[in-house]
């Protein structure tokens, strides 16, 4: 998952939770004072909850799509959290590096499509 289409999945996510709070407090009939701090709650709440996919987004782990898949349906169980969460922090792959006949393969494709 790139960093682009993580920020996005991770809004999404909070706000969804944030519309589960709204629900709760609603139908719960609370005050508008504690309806704010469910809110409040709901958001910091969601950022924990996906504390091991921003690590992983932060750090360009390699894994992120698979971290991020087993914390959103794991990390309701503790041991869920805390396995995504030492995932995330495992040491990142570098990129593989090219050979240099590899790079001149690479660069006569594309010289051979820019020319014709």
């Amino acid at each position: 998952m790139s960093k682009r289409a993580f920020i996005p999945a991770l809004i999404a996510c909070t706000f969804f939770a944030v519309i589960a709070a709204e629900t709760i407090a609603l139908a719960s009939g609370l005050q508008f004072g504690h309806f704010a701090f469910w809110i409040i709650g709901f958001a910091i709440s969601a950022f924990l909850y996906l504390l091991p996919s921003y690590v992983a987004w932060r750090r360009d782990h390699h894994a992120l799509l698979a971290i991020f898949i087993a914390n959103l349906f794991l990390g309701w169980s503790f041991i869920g959290w805390v396995a995504s969460l030492i995932w995330s922090c495992t040491p990142v792959k570098p990129p593989r590096q090219l050979s240099l006949m590899e790079r001149a393969l690479i660069e006569r494709n594309i010289a051979d499509h820019l020319y014709l």
